[in-house]
């Protein structure tokens, strides 16, 4: 009887562990899917496929290039394997829910991808990477990659020299506000850009419903995706939107569910 025991024990927990080790598996395919998903979706000439990682992380696809902008550490090395080409990786600012160093590091193991960063970030990876992979901007600073243009944007947050980014590839023009506050920079570039990613609130402390009306109102873009906030945040600005005047749709985007934006 102790023998027939012991032997239902271990057939118990070998059953136990497979499925264990199955769920794992099953988890990771599953965390996998969002990234395969943007990196297998056919994107036209006039269209944007935009994947939503939460807070400001956000995977951007054109036609012919593709960009990751304060990824932190929502990109696990596996995961960027799943992505296949990317062109650049661009970090706003240095805190910790926009940047991670040994992510960022990842992403470039497995891509090889120019990573740009803000003042605040640099110093994490100025010892880790390359010279010619690595590129610090300053506001108001441009520079290409691989046929895109970024263009830098001084922003109002607590960071280190915080950056916003202006990002043109493919013909199509889009501005990532990181989780900045309103800044009159962002008057240059007033009804030049296509789609406006913005923050909309918490946990910023810059950000709020009221300041990414403002940054609407001094870029005039056709779309608007927004990010960095709460629900209710999200209402009031809609409602804000609403009540402005502007001709502007807000597109809808949720977390780990990639789309495509067309213009």
């Amino acid at each position: 009887m102790k023998k027939i025991a012991v032997f239902s024990f271990i057939i118990a927990a070998a059953i136990i562990a497979i499925a264990i080790f199955a769920f794992f598996l099953f988890s990771q395919r599953d965390s996998m899917l969002p990234f395969s998903a943007i990196n297998e979706m056919k994107v036209g000439e006039r269209e944007i496929g935009v994947l939503f990682l939460g807070d400001s992380a956000f995977v951007l696809k054109t036609s012919r290039h593709v960009v990751i902008v304060d990824p932190s550490s929502k990109i696990l090395r596996d995961a960027a394997k799943s992505l296949g080409k990317i062109d650049a990786v661009l970090i706003t600012h240095e805190h910790s829910d926009h940047f991670a160093s040994e992510a960022t590091l990842d992403l470039y193991r497995e891509s090889g991808c120019v990573i740009i960063v803000n003042e605040g970030a640099y110093g994490n990876l100025r010892t880790l990477l390359e010279q010619k992979s690595l590129v610090l901007m300053k506001p108001g600073e441009n520079v290409s990659i691989n046929g895109i243009l970024i263009e830098s944007v001084d922003a109002n947050h607590s960071a280190v020299s915080p950056l916003m980014y202006v990002i043109t590839m493919d013909g199509l023009t889009m501005l990532h506000a990181s989780d900045s506050g309103f800044t009159y920079s962002l008057g240059k570039f007033a009804e030049k850009i296509d789609l406006a990613i913005l923050p909309i609130g918490s946990p910023s402390p810059t950000a709020s419903p009221s300041e990414a009306l403002k940054m609407a109102k001094a870029v005039l873009p056709k779309k608007i995706v927004m990010m960095h906030g709460s629900s209710s945040e999200y209402s009031e600005f809609r409602n804000l939107l609403a009540n402005s005047g502007l001709n502007i749709t807000i597109e809808e985007v949720e977390a780990h569910k990639p789309r495509k934006i067309s213009f």
